[in-house]
C-alpha cells in the first residue's frame, strides 16, 4: 500500500511539474496575453505548437486572449499579415488568425466563434479561391467542433499542460526552432532571388494538378452559404468587415485556366461581389495582372515568398485600402469589385493575361510542359 501511495506521488509530482514547465513555456500561445508575451526574451518568444496544430491552437487563443480585429486567412494571411502594421489603427488586440489550407467553412465558423466568445469587432478576411472548392469542405474534424465553444474542455486542458507531445513542443520553444510569434503572425524566411522564378513555378504547378485546389472545381455553392451566412451575422452584431482576395502571382493565375477552371474562377469573384455588396462589405480584388503579380526574378523574391505567399509588404499594400497604412501600392493593384463591374473585371483579366503570355513566352511555355496542356 506504501509503494502505491508512493508510486502515486510520484506521479502527481511529475505531472505537475510538466504542467507548469508547459505552462510557463506556452508551446500553443494561450497562457500569456499579449502584452505579458511582448515581455518574453525573444530567444523564447516563438509558439511551435501554434505551427504544429494552428487548428487547435488559435481558437483557444481567441477565447484566452480575446482579440478585438482578428485576420483571417489561410498559409497566406499566416505569412504575409504583421499584425503590427495595424497598431493605433484596428481595435486591439490584433490577432493573425491564418491557418493553412484554411476553407471558407472553416473561416467563417471561426469567425462566428471569435464574434461569439471575444467580442470581436473587426475582422480581414482575404479570400482564397481554391478555399471555396466544394471538393473539400474543412480539416477541422469531427473533434474540432468542440474546441469552437465557449469554455476550455478538460481534454484541451490536458493537452496544453501535461501531454508528451507538449513537453516536446516546450523543448522547442526553449531551442528558439519556432517561427509563429505570440499574436499568430509567422515569420516566413525570404526565398533568395535566385530560387524565386522556380519556387513559383512549382506552385503553380502544384495548385493546378491538386484536385482539391484547381484541378477538379466544379463548384462552390456549399461554402458560399457559410460564407453569406456569417456575413449575415456579422452584420447583425455590427462587427465590421473587410474583404480582399488573396494576390496569386501570374504564372499560378495562368494554372487556374491551364486547370480548366477559368469560368467558375470568374463566377466565383462575381458572387463573392455580389453577397460583399448585399451586406455592405468593402471588397478589393488582388487576383489581377498587375506590376506586383507578373514581377519576376529579384523583384518577385520582394513581393512573394512563392507563387501564392505574399510578402508583409504586399500585405501593406491591402491593408491601405481599409486602413490609413503608408505603401507604396501602384494605381492597378487591388481595385474594388463589386457586382457592377465583374464583367469589366473578366475582360480586363484576359486581356492582361494575353499579353502577358505574349511579354513570357517560355515561361507559359514551361509552365505547359509541367502540366502536359
Amino acid at each position: 500500500m506504501r509503494y502505491i501511495i508512493t508510486l502515486f506521488c510520484a506521479t502527481l509530482c511529475v505531472l505537475l511539474a510538466a504542467a507548469l514547465i508547459n505552462y510557463r513555456l506556452d508551446p500553443f500561445g494561450v497562457w500569456y496575453s499579449y502584452a505579458e508575451a511582448e515581455k518574453i526574451p525573444s530567444a523564447l518568444r516563438f509558439r511551435p505548437g501554434t505551427d504544429e496544430d494552428p487548428r487547435f491552437a488559435k481558437p483557444l487563443q481567441v477565447l484566452r486572449l480575446q482579440p478585438k480585429t482578428i485576420i483571417v486567412g489561410s498559409s497566406r494571411v499566416r505569412d504575409g499579415m504583421d499584425p503590427t502594421i495595424l497598431d493605433g489603427l484596428a481595435p486591439a488586440p490584433i490577432m493573425n488568425y491564418g491557418v493553412s489550407g484554411l476553407r471558407a467553412t472553416e473561416g467563417a465558423r471561426f469567425i462566428r466563434h471569435a464574434i461569439d466568445v471575444a467580442n470581436v469587432s473587426c475582422v480581414i478576411w482575404g479570400l482564397d479561391f481554391f478555399g471555396f472548392n466544394d471538393l473539400e469542405i474543412d480539416e477541422l474534424g469531427a473533434d474540432g467542433f468542440g474546441i469552437l465553444g465557449n469554455s476550455m474542455r478538460l481534454k484541451d486542458l490536458g493537452r496544453l499542460l501535461i501531454a508528451w507531445p507538449t513537453a516536446l513542443l516546450s523543448a522547442e520553444v526553449v531551442k528558439g526552432t519556432g517561427t509563429t510569434l505570440p499574436n499568430g503572425f509567422n515569420l516566413a524566411p525570404p526565398t533568395p532571388p535566385e530560387k524565386i522564378n522556380e519556387s513559383i513555378m512549382r506552385n503553380a504547378v502544384g495548385f493546378a494538378q491538386a484536385p482539391f485546389l484547381y484541378g477538379k472545381f466544379a463548384s462552390f455553392d456549399r461554402h458560399m452559404e457559410e460564407f453569406e451566412a456569417v456575413l449575415r451575422y456579422a452584420s447583425s452584431k455590427n462587427v465590421q468587415v473587410y474583404l480582399y482576395t488573396s494576390p496569386l502571382h501570374a504564372v499560378v493565375i495562368e494554372a487556374v485556366f491551364r486547370a480548366g477552371a477559368s469560368d467558375i474562377f470568374f463566377a466565383w469573384k462575381a458572387k463573392v461581389a455580389e453577397l460583399a455588396s448585399k451586406y455592405g462589405v468593402p471588397l478589393y480584388d488582388c487576383m489581377e495582372y498587375t506590376r506586383i503579380t507578373t514581377s519576376g526574378d529579384a523583384t518577385a523574391s520582394i513581393y512573394f515568398f512563392d507563387g501564392a505567399h505574399f510578402t508583409p509588404l504586399v500585405s501593406r499594400m491591402i491593408l491601405s485600402n481599409f486602413f490609413p497604412v503608408a505603401s507604396e501600392k501602384p494605381a492597378d493593384f487591388a481595385p474594388a469589385l463589386t457586382p457592377g463591374n465583374s464583367d469589366a473585371v473578366r475582360t480586363r483579366l484576359e486581356t492582361a493575361r494575353e499579353a502577358y503570355m505574349k511579354a513570357n513566352p517560355g515561361v507559359i511555355a514551361d509552365l505547359a510542359a509541367r502540366l502536359g496542356r
